[in-house]
């Protein structure tokens, strides 16, 4: 069922902007508007790169939504509950430009190379906004995840945002480098066998990046106490995971041997929906997986009837598979073709 648009903008968050946070917006407009004319002059098709890495983002965004909020920017910059606009269109400029320097910059670096420079650069001026964000008033974070952090802090905001800015990096970096040698027609060595057992690394550790950074959103309980390794984190669902997008491989492989990457892509994420959902259907009604207040304060109410689960958990499954299935070609790719 389509929910309606006023449903997705209704907030209890403050969005009155004040002065401070009208200069915030301004130079977030102002930064991401020169730095498009600047990529202009270097990026062909910049509107499709842009898009990849804004989608990315999105995705990113919208999955980790109840996490924090960012308040104050003014009700025209909200697209989804407190997910903003203008925040993320600076972030994909951001992103963009710092990729596309690394690569100018060293043109002849590997791949792994490019990514972690860009890496390295971009977290630090990302822990730089996060602090002025947090200063202005704009950032604050749920009590889930206050409640699952050490405590330590830099300028009031959690210390662990060290690992929290490269994961996120890492994960729409490699969505956008992905997409974008799909865009550029790239010749890549056809590859006949795939070598599962690297593929199944792959999924796991980018399972299990991402499990530790959106941790505090659900709790898993009841699982046995040998298979919990970091606060409510387990092998049983993380192995299931990895399973989960590994017979999605196998479907899409077997039965789509020649489709275009786009369609075998979209295929991969509907077979990891397919197998997920019911599974996460049936955990939450058995009281194995528990959202947490702020996520569940973000559901609009919809739910889909025949396994009466939000609507919300039904979209976020996609999304994740999107992020880690996108993590795992990449770097596929990048070794199949020593790039």
């Amino acid at each position: 069922m389509l929910m309606p648009l006023t449903v997705l903008l209704n907030c209890d968050f403050v969005e009155q902007m004040t002065p401070p946070t009208m200069a915030y917006v301004a130079a977030l407009l102002a930064g991401s508007v020169v730095g498009l004319l600047v990529l202009r002059r270097f990026l062909d098709r910049l509107p499709a790169r842009l898009g990849i890495m804004a989608l990315g983002i999105l995705i990113f965004e919208m999955f980790t939504a109840p996490m924090w909020l960012n308040e104050r920017l003014g009700r025209f910059a909200y697209v989804y509950h407190d997910v903003s606009w203008v925040m993320l269109l600076a972030w994909s400029v951001a992103l963009l430009a710092i990729a596309t320097w690394v690569d100018r910059r060293w043109p002849a670096a590997r791949a792994w190379q490019s990514f972690t420079i860009t890496l390295a650069i971009f977290t630090p001026l990302a822990v730089l906004e996060e602090l002025a964000a947090v200063r202005l008033g704009i950032r604050s974070y749920a009590e889930e995840l206050l409640q699952a952090v050490s405590g330590a802090q830099i300028g009031h905001v959690p210390a662990e945002i060290v690992y929290y800015t490269p994961v996120f990096g890492a994960l729409v970096l490699a969505f956008y480098r992905l997409w974008s040698l799909v865009l550029e027609d790239r010749a890549l060595i056809p590859v006949k066998r795939r070598y599962w057992l690297r593929a199944t690394a792959l999924t796991a550790l980018g399972v299990l990046l991402f499990e530790v950074m959106t941790e505090p959103m659900v709790r898993n309980v009841g699982f046995p106490a040998w298979s919990v390794f970091f606060h409510d984190i387990n092998v049983i669902l993380l192995g299931f995971w990895v399973l989960a997008i590994g017979a999605a491989a196998v479907t899409v492989q077997l039965a789509l041997p020649e489709a275009p990457i786009p369609a075998r892509f979209l295929a991969g994420m509907a077979v990891v929906t397919a197998v997920v959902l019911p599974v996460e259907a049936w955990l939450m009604r058995h009281g194995y997986r528990v959202y947490g207040e702020s996520a569940a304060a973000n559901f609009t109410g919809y739910k889909l009837a025949f396994l009466d689960v939000p609507v919300e958990v039904a979209v976020a499954i996609p999304f994740y598979a999107a992020l880690i299935i996108a993590f795992v070609r990449y770097w596929e790719t990048v070794m199949d073709n020593e790039l």
